[in-house]
């Protein structure tokens, strides 16, 4: 999903398993956090593709509006989410 910067990466884990809750989904969040990634991992049904496309949607936008570094691997996740090329120095 993201790379964030370590000392803030916690937030964003609790975040993240908040909105999970939230929305109604179940997942797991796997990663290499001394680096500041994870990903949230969520097995669906077809069916329900969009609304996890919308927390997934929720969850960067919640990324790159808290402080400090964010990035979403690669231009072509940016793309994929319809979202307009990042900002200087996200990538």
């Amino acid at each position: 999903m993201s790379a964030f910067h370590p000392d803030r990466l916690a937030e964003l884990i609790a975040y993240a398993q908040q909105l999970l809750a939230e929305m109604g989904l179940q997942g797991s969040m796997v990663g290499h956090v001394g680096d500041g990634n994870f990903h949230t991992v969520i097995a669906t049904k077809p069916e329900d593709y969009e609304h996890v496309q919308a927390f997934s949607e929720r969850l960067v936008r919640q990324a790159l509006h808290r402080p400090g570094e964010a990035r979403i691997h690669g231009r072509r996740a940016w793309r994929e989410r319809g979202m307009d090329a990042p900002p200087q120095g996200l990538l």
